[in-house]
């Protein structure tokens, strides 16, 4: 009886014991979980002189008398959408020393290195007596007389939330870190100092480029119609029609070649700057090449690349101005290879283009071999219109492929005509057969071709990797037949 009495205790303390420990477990849960993560932020709050999370950031500014720019001034653009907060991608502008648009990007890091800026660690003062705290501060470089000279970094942030000022003393004697002090709302906290890693310096050193937006135009290029290059290679306009580039030359229309003139309005459009020098930097300097950019409704565009030096020898410089604009900027010294086009260049090397590959429908060939053969597609599927043979799909694939590829080399304005054997191939759809026609022939070890719907009596010569995809035979489009050898 004793000793069931006994086993009961022995249960009963366990029980407490057991429910003891859980109620500590979630004591301990609460603190470190719970409670000990509120107390972190705190105390990181505490360690940062700017305390930015989640304040929308009216303007900074700076005074540096060590650094390139003794002033400096940044106001947000988005204030209106409640966009100006550490992360957000705000639209920045320069108020000082030069009113202009900034470079987002670096005013971007910027903000985040001092938002993220936390002392390694705080020097509390609370306690010292008034002229102890002084001359503590004094050997720090923070006290009331520095603060007031103008020899100082300061940082002023303004902010929804009220505005906050650093000042940033000397160095730490040991290691690389700096004395700062915080003020809010125009209250200086003497109290607290903190040290403060060093790397954050970086951010004063910078020049007005660094800052600036190095953007150069603002250009929607779909809303070009024209574009005319000058002072290059050779004098050479484009022009947009129904959504395609015509070179003009000499009083002829040619196809232009869309990629090349996209790339080059792609190009004006990312245009950075370098620096921005003064005027006077064109002195000495020779005008070669002028692009004029056209828009419905709207002034024209000129860009001016201006060389001093010898570039081709890296001991030149390259300038460029751009009409309605003030400042002058230096680019790359490569930059202006980009965009001097000749008309060779500018021209269509496609046999056909994007849009003929994916719309045609019907394909007939002709030649000697070859006979008369037309291809219709259906339901995105080959077959030939007037047999039951079985087309080789790929073949076709990879012939409009290859055709649609850049494969014009030369442009021959006395080339040879097409040979007697020649193989001509129209591509085009139901309702219009022939959309594009050329005549295609081997001589030499060449590949040549010609425009049958054009006026120009003009003999392209064409990329060799061509020759294995043009159906020289009938029995080169069979699907159980292998290729044929083309005709010499």
């Amino acid at each position: 009886m004793a000793n069931a009495y006994s086993k009961r205790l022995a249960w009963k303390g366990q029980a407490i014991l057991a429910g003891a420990l859980l109620v500590m477990g979630v004591f301990v849960y609460w603190l470190e979980f719970k409670h000990k993560p509120k107390q972190d932020t705190v105390e990181e709050l505490g360690r940062k002189i700017f305390p930015l999370k989640d304040r929308q950031i009216k303007s900074i500014s700076w005074s540096d008398p060590k650094g390139p720019l003794a002033s400096f001034a940044f106001s947000c653009l988005d204030l209106a959408s409640n966009q100006c907060k550490p992360g957000d991608n705000s639209k920045w502008q320069v108020e000082t020393p030069l009113k202009v648009k900034a470079d987002d990007s670096n005013v971007g890091s910027l903000i985040s290195t001092f938002n993220n800026l936390a002392s390694n660690e705080v020097i509390d003062l609370k306690d010292e007596k008034p002229t102890r705290r002084e001359a503590l501060l004094k050997e720090y470089g923070l006290d009331a007389a520095t603060r007031k000279s103008g020899k100082m970094r300061i940082m002023k942030v303004q902010t929804d939330g009220g505005d906050w000022v650093g000042y940033f003393g000397n160095s730490h004697p040991i290691g690389d870190s700096m004395f700062a002090l915080g003020e809010k709302n125009n209250q200086t906290d003497e109290t607290r100092v903190y040290v403060l890693p060093s790397y954050f310096k970086t951010q004063f050193e910078h020049d007005l480029t660094y800052w600036r937006d190095k953007k150069i135009l603002t250009l929607a290029p779909h809303e070009i119609t024209g574009i005319t290059l000058s002072g290059g290679k050779s004098p050479v306009s484009l022009t947009r029609k129904d959504g395609q580039w015509v070179v003009n030359s000499k009083g002829e229309e040619l196809p232009g070649d869309l990629d090349t003139a996209d790339g080059i309005l792609n190009g004006l459009s990312y245009l950075a700057a370098k620096s921005f020098p003064p005027k006077q930097a064109l002195k000495g300097t020779r005008a070669s090449l002028s692009i004029h950019l056209k828009r419905e409704g709207k002034d024209e565009t000129v860009v001016t690349f201006f060389e001093k030096g010898d570039l081709k020898k890296n001991t030149g410089k390259l300038f460029l101005t751009v009409s309605g604009l003030d400042p002058v900027f230096e680019v790359d010294p490569y930059t202006k290879d980009r965009f001097n086009k000749d008309i060779t260049s500018l021209r269509q090397t496609k046999l056909i283009t994007s849009l003929d590959r994916f719309s045609a429908r019907r394909i007939e060939l002709v030649s000697k071999s070859l006979g008369t053969v037309v291809l219709m597609s259906k339901d995105g599927k080959w077959s030939f219109e007037a047999a039951k043979d079985e087309v080789q799909q790929d073949r076709i694939t990879s012939l409009l492929d290859k055709l649609s590829g850049n494969r014009v080399k030369e442009f021959l304005a006395n080339g040879p005509a097409p040979a007697d054997d020649a193989l001509t191939i129209q591509v085009g759809d139901e309702k219009t057969p022939a959309k594009r026609k050329m005549a295609f022939w081997k001589a030499g070890g060449k590949i040549y071709a010609r425009d049958l719907t054009s006026s120009r009596k003009e003999t392209l010569v064409l990329d060799t990797a061509l020759e294995p995809d043009l159906p020289w035979t009938r029995a080169a489009l069979l699907k159980t037949s292998s290729p044929a050898a083309a005709p010499h």
